[in-house]
């Protein structure tokens, strides 16, 4: 089965000079809003394409749908994003789409397509995120653990083994 990662929130930095300028948030609370380490996706060389995003959420989230909802005025955490009057126009949104949501999907699109085109399998598309470090799961700030939901382990476990070289869900929880 052909498979297909996308990892809308990979990047963990803002790059962009001028738009880092304009952010209220430090660098450790830009990374935390970010899907922590979800750009080293070296261990699943079985995946026939991986999309990874250019840019941070906080600049435009890019598993959200093309409006208002890409961008985000507050953290996690209730955290205002931007420093007082530096939010993104209206203008400034729409370049910011057609920079970034719209090539990351578009792209994708292709891909999917494409990879469709040469098999009769189905594809697996898997959207990559972090959920163990990312936003806190109660008011005590307790993490959510760290899942993976595959079928690339050892059928029955789950487990790395040397036929199956990838950790997964065991199959009675899948």
């Amino acid at each position: 089965m052909p498979i297909i990662i996308s990892a809308p929130h990979a990047q963990s930095k803002i790059h962009d000079r001028k738009i880092r300028n304009r952010i209220a948030l430090c660098d450790y609370e830009i990374w935390k809003c970010s899907d922590p380490l979800t750009d080293r996706l070296k261990e699943f060389s079985c995946a026939k394409y991986i999309q990874k995003a250019k840019t941070h959420r906080l600049v435009c989230d890019l598993n959200r749908p093309p409006n208002e909802l890409a961008f985000h005025n507050h953290d996690f955490f209730g955290r205002p994003v931007f420093k007082k009057g530096k939010k993104f126009s209206k203008k400034e949104k729409s370049l910011i789409l057609k920079e970034y949501w719209l090539p990351y999907h578009e792209k994708l699109e292709k891909k999917i397509q494409e990879i469709d085109s040469k098999t009769k399998n189905p594809l697996l598309v898997i959207e990559y995120h972090n959920t163990s470090g990312d936003h806190p799961l109660n008011q005590q700030h307790e993490y959510m653990p760290g899942f993976v939901l595959s079928n690339l382990g050892e059928p029955i476990t789950g487990r790395k083994t040397k036929k199956y070289p990838h950790i997964s869900a065991p199959a009675k929880l899948l």
